[in-house]
């Protein structure tokens, strides 16, 4: 099974953080469209911290640049996820690394550009990924991309 985000940097730099879930569908493995790791997804608040996908998701990036997005660092249906109370997933929070993905488009991305979160479609599926960035937030420039769809990146914050 191919990795969808390998992260290069040193674990021990980066701040780890175990997020609620708005919906259990996101990790639900048999859901239509649960997280996978190195997705990008938004912590929203209302009386608490909470994961959810973007607005955009979906709407053909609607909300676009409106959250700062934080990647997801698990497999595609963890278990011990879905057996919490409250189910959680690891977000890498803070700190710079790199890493590289696959859930990505690289349209137009050449080594230094920009890369900002958006949807992109990967084996016919849509998930929240890195695109070259036209507008919204700067969460990364590309080290490196890849013949077979992949991107390498430095995090920008």
């Amino acid at each position: 099974m191919a990795l969808n985000f390998e992260l290069l940097s040193a674990l021990e730099h980066i701040t780890l953080r175990n997020i609620r879930v708005l919906t259990t569908d996101l990790v639900n493995p048999y859901s239509a469209a649960p997280l996978a790791d190195g997705e990008w997804v938004e912590i929203v608040s209302a009386t608490d911290y909470h994961v959810r996908r973007n607005a955009g998701f979906g709407l053909g990036g609607a909300q676009e640049g409106t959250i700062i997005p934080w990647v997801v660092w698990a497999e595609k249906g963890r278990t011990d996820t879905q057996a919490m109370a409250e189910p959680k997933v690891p977000l890498l929070f803070l700190g710079p690394y790199e890493a590289i993905t696959s859930i990505c488009d690289t349209t137009g991305v050449i080594l230094g550009s920009l890369l900002t979160v958006q949807d992109v479609t990967v084996a016919a599926v849509v998930y929240r990924g890195l695109a070259l960035r036209a507008a919204g937030f700067t969460v990364g420039y590309a080290t490196r991309v890849f013949t077979d769809g992949r991107i390498q990146f430095v995090r920008a914050y």
